[in-house]
């Protein structure tokens, strides 16, 4: 097994290699004076190493090598779906994307991840922060942390993904990211209310008043989460739904507003067909 070369010269003490290495090859020593950052110093002990690269794939400055090439990546797919996991994860965040896979609740959740349209791949990318992040067209949804991982923030990428196979061309703007972002939103309320968190529902609609229509118009969709609705067959669905982007567009987030288009929720229709539970 070959281990870590470090070269010091190239080394900007970024330490970014300090909290991937699970071998403790790369330590950090942070210097304080009188309350101040003084110095960070990096020490490192070559002969930790196993060999996992994480530390290779995260340098900026390739102060950080191997001498040979990796070896290809080979990614495991997730329980029998087409959901993958990319060799690059670290150990502790695969294991807590298994962990919360595998207790995402039945109905919305648990058919979602199921579902044979998803072909995706989880991939460690540290510049994602505490955040993660789905890639149209690659099909791939980054994250760098543990940390973060839940049922919800899991449903919201794996929902684009989703998205991704209904809307060819997403990646290209087809349809605008006020659209990709509602229509999730509606996803991620209605699996709220069929898992009976009626008060989260329309938390993220600033308007009291639109919130609650939005809450009312969800539990009427969901029969007060007791059916698991077929959308298609809901009298005046997509009138509602265009209703609703609009409020969602003026009072939701302000990251998600100003880029809406003229789309059909073809993905929530086609996802909520009336057979999930």
């Amino acid at each position: 097994m070959e281990k870590v070369k470090f070269n010091p010269e190239t080394c900007i003490v970024c330490t970014q290699c300090v909290p991937v290495c699970p071998d403790d090859v790369f330590q950090g020593v942070i210097a304080y004076v009188e309350g101040y950052l003084n110095s960070i110093t990096l020490k490192v002990y070559l002969d930790s190493c196993t060999g996992c690269r994480y530390c290779e794939n995260i340098c900026p400055t390739d102060a950080i090598y191997f001498d040979a090439p990796p070896p290809p990546l080979h990614d495991t797919y997730y329980q029998g779906t087409n959901i993958k996991f990319s060799e690059n994860l670290p150990g502790d965040i695969k294991d807590e994307l298994i962990a919360t896979l595998n207790s995402m609740a039945p109905c919305v959740r648990a058919k979602l991840k199921n579902s044979s349209n998803l072909d995706l791949t989880f991939k460690y990318d540290n510049s994602v922060g505490y955040l993660a992040k789905y890639i149209s067209g690659t099909h791939e949804i980054l994250i760098g942390h543990s940390s973060i991982i839940s049922h919800e923030l899991l449903s919201h990428e794996l929902f684009h993904g989703y998205q991704d196979i209904i809307y060819p061309g997403m990646a290209n703007g087809v349809i605008g990211r006020t659209n990709i972002e509602f229509e999730q939103y509606v996803f991620q309320n209605i699996a709220f209310s069929m898992e009976n968190y009626s008060s989260l529902i329309g938390n993220q609609i600033s308007d009291a008043g639109l919130a609650l229509a939005f809450r009312t118009w969800i539990q009427e969709l969901t029969n007060s989460g007791s059916t698991f609705p077929n959308l298609s067959e809901f009298p005046d669905f997509d009138t509602q739904y265009n209703y609703f982007l609009d409020a969602y567009d003026n009072y939701g987030p302000s990251s998600y507003s100003g880029d809406q288009t003229n789309s059909d929720p073809d993905a929530l229709k086609t996802f909520f067909d009336g057979e999930g539970c």
